[in-house]
């Protein structure tokens, strides 16, 4: 899969906001590359502008980025490469209106700046892990009440679900209720 990432779009989800420099830029391009190789994929990192007036492109691990050189948008760009590229496995990450209308057209799956940016730092966390069982332990000792020693020795033993698992058994419910289109879609975000 190949994600075509509205670059200035996604970055103003990050910590700086609307203001980007040339650090917060490498930064961004360094954490895309952890994702793309930690999920296997391929990333189009694509930036209005650039280091010159022409396009310029660079290599970074599994990342290309794009800059469109002066007096080009990144928009156009993006949707002119959808278009000519519509055959590949391509997912769209972009908030703007006019990219996600026009690869709308050729049946390609976007996802909004947030929700990617919200993605890329789940994807990003270390996940926590259960709490490792050891023997259990009284937290009260109520010697008139001996139920409630054992009320805290049996809640001890209870299994404790990560909240993953109780997130995918949600997701589960929801897609046996999906039309096939949206379980397509699911499919293919599934892999991001």
């Amino acid at each position: 899969m190949i994600l075509v990432i509205d670059g200035y779009n996604v970055l103003k989800y990050g910590e700086t906001g609307g203001k980007h420099s040339e650090h917060d830029r490498e930064r961004f391009i360094e954490i895309l590359n952890r994702y793309a190789t930690a999920k296997k994929l391929n990333i189009i990192l694509v930036f209005d502008s650039g280091p010159t007036i022409w396009p310029f492109r660079e290599k970074h691990g599994r990342v290309l980025v794009i800059y469109v050189g002066q007096g080009e948008s990144a928009d156009h760009f993006i949707i002119d490469y959808v278009q000519e590229h519509k055959e590949k496995d391509l997912v769209v990450v972009s908030s703007d209106r006019e990219i996600v209308q026009g690869v709308s057209s050729f049946r390609i799956e976007t996802i909004s700046a947030a929700d990617f940016y919200q993605l890329l730092k789940h994807a990003l966390i270390p996940s926590v892990n259960i709490i490792k069982k050891s023997s259990p332990r009284k937290f009260a000792h109520v010697p008139d009440q001996p139920e409630v020693d054992q009320l805290m020795l049996y809640g001890s033993s209870l299994p404790i679900k990560k909240m993953q698992e109780k997130e995918a058994e949600t997701r589960e419910r929801e897609k046996q209720q999906q039309s096939k289109k949206e379980k397509k879609r699911e499919q293919k975000l599934k892999k991001l």
